[in-house]
């Protein structure tokens, strides 16, 4: 089976059935790997705006945000045969998101588009259905501030929703200094937005 194109299978999903148990990430992922176009789908709804703001908040653009996030996925389709569950997709997704995300920031500095210090270019923002983009902006805006031990693991726990746990794997750190990181960071993010209350 080739790989599918992702407005394809976000639409996809409507002819699943509605009425089953949700399945686990990581039984979505054992279906995938039998070609189960519709457990693919629910897995990039399930993760696909989160793995796209965490993407555009290190990149500090919308538009190549939503586009590694997409490679982001496709990426995922292409490992199916080799996954092992393991209880770990969702840290799989975010190295991944990540790794991707990291290339693209190179890339770009490369050809001269993005610092990283000073000022950050304005990001080409699309209105959210739940009136968040305000928020991202000034959060995304924040975060391009902090230091960079502190920038990553705020933005795995802001943008992508991940435990301290999670984020320690995917960073490659023990759970004591992620919980540290992640504290002064948001901290320090708190100071930035002048005082507004992270949710």
């Amino acid at each position: 089976m080739g790989t599918p194109h992702l407005e394809v299978v976000a639409d996809s999903r409507l002819s699943s059935p509605s009425d089953e148990i949700p399945l686990s990430d990581e039984a979505l992922m054992l279906a995938i790997a039998a070609d189960d176009i519709h457990a693919f789908a629910e897995l990039v709804r399930r993760y696909e705006q989160a793995v796209r703001r965490f993407c555009a908040a290190i990149i500090y653009d919308d538009a190549l945000g939503r586009d590694v996030a997409q490679e982001v996925f496709l990426r995922l389709w292409r490992l199916r045969f080799r996954y092992r569950s393991q209880g770990k997709l969702r840290q799989l997704i975010f190295v991944i998101a990540r790794n991707l995300s990291r290339s693209a920031r190179r890339r770009q500095m490369l050809r001269g588009l993005w610092q990283d210090s000073g000022a950050r270019p304005e990001a080409s923002l699309e209105t959210d259905p739940d009136g968040t983009i305000d928020r991202q902006r000034l959060v995304r805006g924040a975060l391009g501030q902090l230091d960079r031990r502190y920038r990553l693991p705020v933005a795995l726990r802001y943008f992508g929703g991940l435990d301290y746990e999670e984020i320690a794997a995917v960073m490659g750190l023990n759970t004591s200094t992620t919980r540290s990181r992640v504290f002064y960071g948001l901290k320090r993010l708190a100071e930035l937005l002048a005082g507004e209350e992270l949710r």
